[in-house]
């Protein structure tokens, strides 16, 4: 790139809005893309973003890339460019031009090397479990009500995947027994167990599943909290293994709770975004739905049809959809008809790039369960203590700026009712929330 592109070492670094130039190839030599971002301030988004692609040689050597680089940092009144040392991976995006959480078949150099230090990664070695708890002790601590995730526990799980998997496989058997009365203990592992095994893509699991979404009423909010409707489309994808009529199924089942059903729809969606479905094959499925498969009464599971419509950019089922619409089949308040006739992303994205976005496969369940109602109250309660720098005590002219209001956690359905009554939320005052 011309001399221009780098970043003055005399200048100040904090100077905005920044230019960053990514570099991104089949090999540590040589580049085929080129991204820019401009950052408006520190810690912000980007505000723009563009790339550029060379089918032959390299993209640093390209007179009209660096041309039309420097043109576009022009135009954003860039200030500062700071410009990557190295190629930082594949130029090809995960789940745009190859399945979400596989390896890119085009560029098998990275499968096998880290894309910042550059270095051969470090192979696992299966049989060094040193420095890992026992499995006996990933239990406990999976059962147990945490003030944060429990990560050295999830950890441990990874490398002891093999001798704790049947382990996790019972701890639902055991949830599904009673799920209306499972303990705090019973309910917490059920629900560990639950994304790990969907992290590795255990194809055991998919029958406990099933039968934890299909419970009737309530009852796989009974063992799994909020579980279902955070994760139950994600979880249920990730061991079914491919398309299974049990989902079906479950979708027409009258006699299933209506959010679990959706749940079912939406991971059909999702394999479609991971690849492992064809979309077509889902819209056919949809059509199927509104035509004669669903009951003709206002449930959710009209709403989930409805947003599939939008996150698959269906538009040829929009007509179809219209009159369900119009019955009060489907609830306004959940997705407007201007979300479903326009099908507009709010992101650069298409509506369908940004829903497989949206809905990776799990990979980190320590950071999938952050949002847990006990990690959430214990984070309030942190900030509320006098960790904060006193900067009086630093310089006269600093100060403690104000603390921003921060929201209370919201109140879980099985956590205790904050009235006092010693039952729990969804038994008392959540009966009507």
């Amino acid at each position: 790139m011309p001399d221009q592109l780098m970043p003055d070492s005399q200048s100040d670094s904090g100077r905005f809005p920044l230019g960053t130039v990514m570099m991104y190839g089949p090999t540590a030599r040589r580049a085929t893309k080129a991204v820019a971002a401009v950052i408006p301030a520190p810690d912000a988004a980007p505000v723009a973003l563009q790339r550029w692609f060379v089918a032959k040689g390299d993209i640093r050597n390209d007179v009209e890339t660096a041309d039309e680089l420097a043109s576009f940092f022009k135009a954003h009144e860039v200030r500062e460019t700071v410009l990557s040392d190295r190629i930082t991976g594949c130029p090809h995006e995960e789940g745009v031009d190859y399945p979400l959480g596989r390896e890119c078949p085009e560029c098998p150099f990275w499968a096998e090397t880290d894309r910042f230090t550059h270095e051969p990664k470090s192979p696992a070695d299966d049989n060094d479990l040193s420095g890992f708890i026992p499995a006996e002790e990933i239990i406990v601590a999976l059962s147990e009500e945490r003030g944060q995730p429990p990560r050295e526990a999830l950890r441990a799980a990874d490398a002891r995947r093999e001798e704790i998997t049947d382990r996790l496989l019972a701890a639902l058997e055991a949830g599904l027994a009673a799920p209306s009365e499972a303990s705090g203990e019973v309910s917490q592992l059920f629900c560990h167990a639950l994304y790990l095994l969907a992290k590795w893509r255990e194809p055991r699991a998919f029958p406990f599943v099933l039968r934890w979404l299909a419970l009737p009423d309530e009852g796989a909010f009974d063992i799994g909290g909020d579980v279902p409707t955070a994760a139950g489309s994600r979880i249920l994808a990730s061991v079914c293994g491919g398309d299974r009529p049990e989902i079906r199924a479950l979708v027409e089942n009258r006699e299933a709770n209506e959010y679990c059903r959706g749940q079912a729809l939406d991971s059909l969606a999702i394999l479609a975004a991971w690849d492992e479905l064809p979309r077509e094959t889902v819209i056919a499925y949809l059509r199927e739905l509104i035509s004669d498969k669903l009951e003709r009464e206002p449930t959710y599971v009209w709403c989930a049809v409805a947003n599939v419509i939008v996150d698959l950019d269906a538009g040829e089922l929009v007509p179809l959809i219209r009159q369900p619409y119009e019955d009060g089949l489907v609830d306004p308040f959940s997705i407007g008809w201007d979300e479903i006739e326009n099908r507009v992303s709010h992101t650069a994205r298409t509506p369908f790039e940004d829903f497989q976005h949206r809905h990776p496969p799990i990979t980190d369940v320590a950071k999938e369960t952050a949002w847990w109602a006990m990690y959430a109250r214990k984070a309030v309660k942190n900030r509320g203590t006098s960790n904060t720098v006193d900067f009086a005590d630093q310089s006269p002219s600093r100060y403690d700026p104000p603390k921003p209001f921060i929201a209370p956690p919201k109140t879980g359905r099985n956590d205790q009712c904050p009235c006092g009554s010693g039952k729990k939320f969804k038994k008392c005052c959540g009966q009507n929330a």
